[in-house]
């Protein structure tokens, strides 16, 4: 980036964010960010450590080259605070978050713009969640030097548990999985199992409530992964033409109506859809123990192989899919992109 014929150097590019950030920290607020009601296992600590670092930065804006950065710093510092002193690591002073980006090396790898819009209309809370983690590797502390982006988005229902939990943990059972690095799809197919399984049953006398559709793309070099529970919906758009990458997994699909009923359930239509049992619009979850086996955590997936000529990948929830049309979606995009250059991080607002 130039300006008045002088390069910006990464520190000097960055300064800003943090002056911005001192400025907007509210010390009376103790809980600036959206947790969930489960406990925290050990073996879930990193996983939340992420969230709500991930979530704090990006309500501050920080660039997207400087978050993986900070995110990984953070965790590390956290980690070794909590080795201390349980309580001073619940802590880090804006002294200390400042100082740990002295000595930030960056990579060249270049992030594609990210535009992330959520609202709650007319519900009493908002139970939805996305993720957006453009450095996986980084993030994750993984060695590897295959650039990995994961991008989600999990759509509550009777509750806002079980949208938190995979929101915190599904890319950690990912990463944490051996075949990750040699079988990326076998391991989110498997990260997708183990969040059900330890959201059901780990934390099962905390009687946590619900369930959660869940839609996740995995950017792995020039391989995208995309796999699904429930309704939410991908949309990979090359050459203004949009492909809808998610069958949604509802209970009158032919072969989901057909699973259902061989394991004893029943796809009754009530209230203006075909539900599993007479209640859950969807057939395919996390979390929603009193639907188990009938709603599985099993995910559908598809893999595309990418050219660098892709336009942009939509996600997004049934509450946008119910009201716009994939093909509507891209064209609007479209012409936000060819009016507003250099509003890519504003984009997706313009299907509200």
């Amino acid at each position: 980036m130039a300006s008045n014929g002088s390069t910006i150097v990464p520190a000097d590019l960055y300064r800003h964010f943090f002056e911005t950030f001192q400025s907007t920290v509210n010390v009376n607020d103790p809980l600036p960010v959206k947790v969930g009601s489960h406990s925290i296992r050990e073996n879930e600590v990193d996983g939340e450590i992420v969230d709500w670092t991930l979530q704090y930065l990006q309500q501050k804006n920080c660039p997207s080259k400087l978050l993986a950065h900070l995110a990984s710093l953070i965790l590390w510092e956290v980690r070794f605070c909590i080795s201390k002193d349980d309580v001073d690591g619940a802590f880090l002073n804006n002294q200390k978050f400042e100082s740990l980006c002295t000595e930030l090396s960056f990579s060249n790898r270049t992030l594609h713009p990210v535009s992330v819009h959520a609202i709650r209309n007319g519900r009493r809370k908002m139970e939805d969640r996305h993720v957006v983690i453009q450095d996986l590797n980084k993030i994750c502390s993984i060695r590897d030097d295959v650039p990995t982006s994961y991008y989600a988005v999990f759509d509550g229902h009777a509750g806002t548990d079980a949208a938190f939990y995979a929101a915190s943990q599904l890319h950690e059972k990912l990463v944490s999985n051996p075949k990750f690095a040699t079988e990326p799809s076998e391991a989110l197919r498997e990260a997708f199992l183990a969040t059900d399984l330890a959201f059901v049953t780990e934390h099962e006398n905390e009687r946590l409530k619900g369930g959660t559709t869940a839609v996740v793309s995995l950017i792995r070099g020039n391989l995208l992964l995309t796999a699904w529970l429930g309704d939410s919906q991908a949309v990979l758009v090359k050459d203004g033409v949009a492909t809808q990458l998610v069958n949604p997994h509802k209970p009158d699909r032919i072969d989901e109506k057909e699973r259902i009923s061989n394991l004893g359930g029943e796809v009754i239509f009530w209230d203006g859809a075909y539900r599993v049992n007479g209640q859950l619009a969807v057939s395919r979850a996390i979390g929603d123990a009193g639907y188990k086996p009938y709603v599985t955590a099993e995910p559908d997936m598809v893999a595309m192989t990418l050219d660098g000529q892709e336009d942009f990948l939509i996600i997004g929830c049934d509450g946008l899919w119910d009201t716009i049309g994939v093909d509507e979606s891209a064209f609007i995009v479209l012409q936000y992109l060819h009016h507003e250059r250099g509003g890519e991080e504003d984009s997706i607002e313009s299907l509200d």
